[in-house]
């Protein structure tokens, strides 16, 4: 790159970080994109549909070592096509969750309304939705939960299905103004069984994971929404670079990830983290623009856990653009394609912070808010909703009901 490209690439960060751009609650301040989660039968693990009802042109980038997807192919860059999808899956269950969990969003979006899909992909006879989809690997963690009980793979299997057409229902539902939304953060869909932490090899030693949204308000109504489930190996680490979470000393401290990676040799048995996302935009990009965008995904990520993107991660971000082919692009509009990868960088790294601090009360596992109280209150505090945060929500029923006990011991 020229020096001048560079002094050019720096103002204009500068620029998208003065200009104060807003974040917001989640992903569904996307015109067009719709989000639904569902737990399996078990409670320990989940599915999260990342829906867009009226197609959406996608790509993604993969930056980890171990990934678990399916029907990515025709996303790549290599392939000629324009692939318009109507959704994203996000699953727990490593392949076992990704089979079912596929066929169960393919079922549900296939036999829809047309009212509710309207350009679903018809080849003779058959409707062929597309959706791509990723799962991370939880079974550690449901384990530990249920004692060491294991379901055969038939009905472990049968339960992503079922939790994966309850997660597509849950997202074509639209509120009174006829919005999709919004979209409950923590220990929800694909991020229930997640842990956040795992590179000193137990599960019990590390921190609660969740899944997290944020989105970022650009000019001319231009937005910038991520989800991401966080299963990840490092840990998560502040705007402040402080560690959130990760494996701890007896005396409660995080341990180093880098100081214990040195001393200690992996196997492949510790790829058993990853997260998964999408980023999503309602400009008009196309294939190569939407793999760049989650590539600036990916970097937000790397901003937010350490170490991140590693050879026991399956690290996955979807690319999604629900623009029509009408919209303006993105140079008639004020804006430089640096903006938008700036703000999904933002947005990334926020959704991160969110889905960890958004944890509520957990049977195995400690969680950031109980950790780091301070930097959590920090996350929290950029909410706009409490309600769609697990431990805000958690707060004020606790404060309604302590105000009941309140007036009730008044009346005596």
């Amino acid at each position: 790159m020229q020096w001048w490209a560079l002094l050019v690439a720096a103002a204009a960060l500068r620029a998208a970080v003065a200009a104060g751009h807003a974040l917001l609650d989640d992903i569904t301040a996307v015109p067009g994109i719709a989000v639904g989660h569902a737990r399996t039968a078990g409670g320990h693990s989940g599915v999260t549909a990342v829906l867009c009802p009226a197609q959406c042109l996608a790509s993604y980038a993969q930056a980890g070592g171990a990934p678990c997807t399916a029907q990515t192919d025709l996303l790549a860059d290599l392939h000629f096509g324009n692939p318009s999808v109507s959704g994203v899956v996000l699953t727990g269950g490593s392949i076992i969750g990704l089979t079912g969990a596929s066929y169960g969003a393919l079922r549900y979006v296939s036999s829809a309304p047309t009212e509710q899909f309207p350009q679903r992909l018809h080849v003779d006879g058959f409707t062929l939705p597309q959706l791509p989809a990723a799962g991370l690997l939880d079974l550690a963690y449901q384990q530990s939960v249920e004692g060491g009980t294991r379901a055969d793979l038939g009905s472990l299997m049968g339960q992503y299905v079922t939790a994966a057409e309850q997660a597509c229902a849950a997202a074509v539902i639209k509120d009174a103004a006829g919005k999709y939304g919004p979209v409950q953060q923590g220990s929800q869909g694909a991020g229930t069984g997640s842990v956040a932490g795992q590179y000193c090899f137990d599960v019990k030693a590390s921190t609660k994971g969740g899944i997290g949204s944020a989105a970022v308000a650009l000019e001319d109504n231009v937005v910038i929404g991520v989800i991401i489930a966080v299963n990840v190996f490092g840990a998560v680490l502040s705007d402040k670079s402080e560690y959130m979470t990760g494996c701890r000393h007896l005396n409660g401290s995080f341990i180093d990830p880098e100081r214990f990676l040195g001393l200690h040799t992996l196997n492949p048995e510790h790829t058993t983290n990853t997260a998964i996302g999408v980023v999503a935009t309602n400009v008009p990009l196309d294939k190569p623009g939407l793999h760049k965008l989650a590539l600036a995904a990916t970097h937000g990520l790397v901003e937010a856990v350490f170490p991140a993107a590693t050879e026991y991660d399956g690290d996955t971000i979807f690319a999604l653009s629900t623009a029509p082919a009408s919209a303006l692009p993105i140079n008639e509009r004020g804006l430089q394609f640096i903006t938008l990868e700036t703000a999904a960088r933002r947005a990334t790294a926020a959704a991160v912070r969110r889905a960890v601090c958004c944890v509520a009360a957990d049977p195995l596992l400690r969680r950031a808010a109980e950790l780091v109280p301070a930097a959590c209150a920090a996350v929290l505090a950029t909410f706009h909703d409490h309600a769609w945060c697990d431990t805000l929500a958690a707060q004020q029923q606790q404060q309604q009901q302590q105000q009941q006990q309140q007036q009730q011991q008044q009346e005596l």
